[in-house]
């Protein structure tokens, strides 16, 4: 079968080859609940970390925030990997035996509960974050999926944002747009609405033009248009705001809207630019202009 009795030593094993590509039913989620709510606080505690953390973590994450929720690394993950719930990797990561063993972990806790615990890992995360790089995405999806909390410190949120606007350009330049879009997305929303153009202003118009062109390149032109508008609505000089005009452009141009909507991005772009502004045939003044202008060669005609 996939799951059988090792008698040396004694405790349960199972086919990982062949489980792994076997879709599980839901009852054996509940049967892997009721297993780990017979077990210590300890190594609930542990499962539920790691659940949150993902189906497999680097060593150096858990070090970090297990050591800052004074519990022992080694005898949580021992315990752990000896009662079959995770597996060693290369002596540098461990993951869950199976998807159902971390889905079953997580499913222990509340909605409530998983959103308090993936900030308490998010805030752990990035106080270390700041200074190394290799726990930077780990912290700021920690956070996101912790829900934005506007009653902490103002220096946390604008630190928290900051990380989002790094994620989100590490992502970009590995070419995980959507990931990217989301941690830009997240770290505007960390930043409280009325500080969002006036104190943060540096920070909000990064995060706002990363998203916008990172959403160009995904051809979502509702993104591009929205957050256009919040920058053109609130930056503070024209400078700053033709980057998203040019991408709201080319977005109406990829997704085929080359009628009015792009021809007035592109005047509003003329006019940031202080460019002349093409009129269109009816302009009472090109009107006139024009029968001057015509008035004009005949006059020259007659003079030769």
């Amino acid at each position: 079968g996939l799951i059988f009795l090792r008698l040396t030593p004694p405790l349960w094993a199972w086919d990982l080859e062949r489980i792994s590509n076997t879709e599980l039913p839901v009852s054996v989620v509940a049967l892997l609940i009721e297993e780990m709510r017979t077990l210590s606080a300890e190594l609930i505690e542990g499962l539920r970390v790691l659940s949150c953390l993902g189906s497999s973590v680097k060593k150096e994450a858990l070090d970090v925030v297990l050591s800052e929720m004074c519990r022992t690394l080694a005898d949580v993950l021992d315990d752990l990997i000896k009662k079959g719930y995770l597996e060693e990797v290369n002596g540098s990561e461990v993951r869950f035996s199976h998807d159902k063993v971390q889905q079953s972990a997580y499913e222990t806790m509340s909605v409530a509960d998983q959103r308090r615990l993936h900030k308490r890992l998010g805030l752990i995360l990035c106080n270390k974050a700041l200074h190394d790089d290799t726990l930077l995405f780990s912290a700021a999806t920690q956070i996101n999926l912790g829900g934005v909390d506007t009653s902490l410190d103002g220096r946390k949120l604008a630190a928290i944002a900051a990380l989002n606007l790094k994620a989100g350009h590490q992502a970009k330049d590995l070419s995980a747009f959507g990931s990217a879009l989301r941690f830009f997305q997240s770290g505007i929303l960390w930043v409280p609405a009325e500080e969002r153009w006036s104190t943060e202003y540096a920070t909000s118009l990064a995060l706002h033009v990363s998203a916008v062109e990172t959403a160009c390149l995904l051809n979502n032109l509702g993104v591009v248009t929205k957050l256009t508008e919040e920058v053109v609505a609130n930056a503070t000089s024209d400078k700053d705001k033709l980057a998203c005009l040019y991408c709201l452009l080319k977005s109406l141009i990829s997704c085929n809207k080359l009628s009015a909507d792009s021809k007035n991005v592109a005047y509003a772009i003329l006019g940031q630019l202080r460019g002349a502004i093409p009129r269109e045939t009816g302009d009472p003044s090109l009107e006139m202009e024009l029968k001057d202008m015509v008035a004009t060669l005949h006059e020259m005609a007659d003079d030769t």
